[in-house]
């Protein structure tokens, strides 16, 4: 049987991306500002390729606080950059 997770991805129209998918944005947060939406897909922070949510969170930590996301836009589906400063 199909995860959740990959049932949403498939309605949003990703069929074999690998990444992390945007379940949520805070409307006043930095990412917002940058963004970043609900139902994107980040494929790479600072270069290093996602296919898990604990790839997203080794990433992270790994950073030095700047934090650089290729992601994929969930509504039009081009890729877009996302630079953010996380704090530590």
């Amino acid at each position: 049987s199909k995860s959740m997770a990959f049932e949403i991805a498939e309605q949003l129209g990703y069929e074999n991306e690998k990444g992390v998918l945007v379940s949520g944005v805070e409307r006043s947060s930095r990412a917002a500002r940058e963004g970043l939406r609900r139902g994107d897909l980040i494929i790479e922070i600072n270069r290093r390729p996602l296919e898990s949510i604990d790839d997203y969170e080794q990433a992270l930590e790994a950073s030095d606080g700047s934090v650089l996301m290729l992601v994929v836009d969930g509504r039009q589906k081009f890729t877009k950059f996302i630079s953010l400063k996380m704090p530590k």
